[in-house]
């Protein structure tokens, strides 16, 4: 009896033992990051240990400095390997320096990664999720990103004003990222201090990190404007617009915003909506296809009609993107939209 009750006990320290080792699934915590490092990033010869905090992540400050300390910078291979899923981004075509700016280990051994990609004069800043072996998760384009500059976030030109942004993010318990992006203008006679700025903007973002490692918007609001928008600067609409391309790449309730957005005269015939359109579908075109097949009749459908129409997206491509997207039946309206042919119907049966 003694040897049975014996047993018991070594098998169930043997059962807690392995309950434990699979309920770890590969997390880590902070304290064990800031000691040795991300290991995917490790294994590659890139040392963030300095990058990791629990604090607020800078991600760009207002100043003439290109990219906000500390900072670790990528060699291409490494930045190719790391951002190879976000062609858009224009790693190895014409981005000159990529840095990571932050990192922060997240719950079921997800990782946060925040990049400046540096071309030029122009500083893209990007948020991206990894898994625990490395493979990309979702991204947040959080956008341009200017330290003194007569030119604003919306490309027009300014003459004697000086547009300047400040981005910051900060993750809750690893699984809510609040994402900050602080616009303004001043004028340059202004520049030494002594007047306020002519406008401020202050726009906050509020994510769920799922537990897979996705992003999902839950709130885009503005938090302050201080002074007041003028003629010729960018209205409240387009601070909505703007607002699209923080969508993650995985595009958790995008689309019903978009598609109400469509709806807006203004934006009806703007070659600015239908520029931010275009950039919605090429950064993840399989989810953007597919809502549009499954959802006959929405108001995105003109808007990109226009693009197929005109070349912008060309059409080739397009059926070979359309072959992806599951469901024959979205598969055949879609192929409707653009003007496919009854041939092509047949070959994606």
């Amino acid at each position: 009896m003694k040897m049975r009750y014996l047993c018991y006990i070594a098998l169930w320290a043997v059962v807690v033992l392995l309950a434990g080792c699979g309920g770890h699934r590969g997390e880590l915590t902070l304290d064990e990051a800031k000691d040795d490092g991300i290991p995917f990033l490790q294994e590659m010869g890139i040392d963030v240990r300095p990058l990791i905090t629990d604090e607020q992540i800078n991600l760009w400050a207002m100043s003439h400095d290109s990219v906000p300390r500390p900072r670790v910078l990528l060699p291409d291979s490494s930045a190719m390997r790391l951002l190879k899923a976000l062609p858009e981004a224009g790693v190895g075509q014409d981005t000159a320096r990529v840095y990571i700016v932050g990192v922060r280990p997240l719950q079921q051994g997800n990782v946060l990664v925040a990049y400046v990609l540096q071309a030029g004069s122009e500083q893209r800043v990007v948020i991206v999720t990894y898994s625990s072996e490395g493979a990309m998760v979702d991204a947040i384009d959080v956008g341009v990103a200017n330290g003194a500059t007569r030119e604003g976030m919306w490309n027009y030109a300014a003459g004697g004003e000086i547009f300047s942004d400040s981005i910051s993010c900060r993750v809750s318990d690893g699984n809510e990222l609040l994402l900050t992006r602080v616009s303004s203008c001043q004028l340059v006679a202004d520049t030494a201090g002594a007047e306020p700025a002519r406008w401020r903007m202050e726009r906050s973002y509020v994510y769920s990190i799922l537990q897979n490692g996705t992003f999902e918007l839950v709130q885009a609001k503005t938090v302050k404007l201080r002074g007041t928008l003028g003629e010729g600067d960018p209205s409240m609409a387009t601070f909505d617009m703007m607002d699209l391309l923080r969508y993650p790449h995985s595009a958790h309730g995008l689309m019903p915003r978009l598609d109400f957005l469509a709806t807006r005269a203004s934006n009806q015939g703007s070659r600015d909506f239908t520029a931010v359109v275009y950039q919605l579908y090429s950064r993840n075109p399989r989810p953007f296809l597919t809502w549009m097949g499954e959802n006959p009749g929405n108001h995105v459908e003109a808007v990109f009609r226009q693009l197929v129409d005109t070349g912008v997206v060309p059409r080739d491509q397009l059926l070979q993107e359309i072959k992806q997207v599951p469901g024959q039946a979205a598969r055949n309206q879609l192929l409707e939209l653009v003007g496919g042919s009854a041939g092509q119907h047949s070959t994606m049966a």
